[in-house]
């Protein structure tokens, strides 16, 4: 398997090198063989059930919960134990939808992106207009480039040196998918059809 993760890297640099002259069915066939061939956003492991807590609540505190995101659905706790769906996340897009609508009549709020350059790979969050709303790269999210948030452990901070947690999650952030943090970006900033924070 190294061996072959190798010979692709040595194939698609010496593409490159070439100025990229291959014909496009062997770029093709060198995409295709790669363990990562699925969109960037199906790769590595689902993040599964979270739930969001305002500051930094302890999970005996039942109406401390925010959001749920179970399922690809995001529901907004509206009272003790009663959540109500928000949003929707399929694939690379958030959809906005309510107790009277579901994903088939609810509207795309964002799309997320994955861009790559010499700084490495960072992800995007874009509004329906095509606007930048976030970047994401390594922990920080910045809006203009400007640090607006961060992830520590299973918090997420303002992007200024204050450590107090605006919420809290079930599980770790530091090693959630881009999609979990831009979604959580978005349910704290109140984009993308989030109400944002109480």
């Amino acid at each position: 398997m190294k061996t072959q993760g190798w010979t692709l890297v040595a194939l698609m640099a010496a593409a490159m090198l070439a100025g990229c002259d291959a014909p496009e069915e062997q770029l093709v066939e060198l995409r295709s063989a790669s363990a990562d061939a699925g969109p960037w956003w199906e790769t590595g492991e689902p993040d599964g059930d979270v739930e969001v807590r305002e500051g930094d609540d302890g999970d005996d505190v039942p109406d401390s919960i925010l959001w749920d995101l179970s399922g690809g659905v995001v529901s907004r706790q509206i009272q003790p134990g009663v959540f109500t769906p928000r949003l929707s996340i399929e694939g690379n897009q958030i959809w906005a939808v309510g107790a009277e609508t579901t994903r088939d009549d609810g509207l795309p709020t964002c799309t997320m992106e994955q861009v790559n350059g010499a700084w490495g790979t960072a992800h995007r969050l874009v509004g329906v207009q095509g606007d930048v709303i976030f970047t994401l790269w390594q922990d920080q999210v910045y809006a203009g480039g400007v640090p607006v948030l961060r992830f520590d452990a299973a918090s997420i901070l303002s992007g200024d040196d204050d450590d107090a947690a605006l919420v809290t999650a079930s599980a770790s952030l530091d090693d959630a998918s881009p999609v979990l943090q831009l979604v959580l970006a978005a349910l704290v900033s109140g984009e993308c059809g989030s109400a944002g924070m109480p």
